[in-house]
């Protein structure tokens, strides 16, 4: 979908009474287009928020069963 069609979407399901959600994968705001897409939505006066999930990083990290720390500094 381009992101007009996704805007619309969202539109409808709103004004409709329902709960939208607009998931992204990875980090919206690195290769997303998440400034156009809330910019748009408030233009329609449809409220949004941004909720961050796990990056990259930190899912690297436990997906290598690692730390993200270095051990040397952390205190116990």
């Amino acid at each position: 979908m381009h992101l007009s069609q996704v805007i619309t979407a969202m539109e409808e399901g709103f004004r409709a009474g329902k709960k939208v959600v607009r998931l992204h994968t990875g980090d919206p705001s690195l290769y997303g287009a998440i400034h156009e897409q809330m910019a748009e939505l408030r233009r329609r006066r449809i409220p949004c928020a941004v909720i961050p999930g796990v990056t990259a990083a930190f899912a690297a990290a436990a997906s290598l069963e690692s730390s993200s720390r270095c051990p040397k500094f952390h205190r116990r």
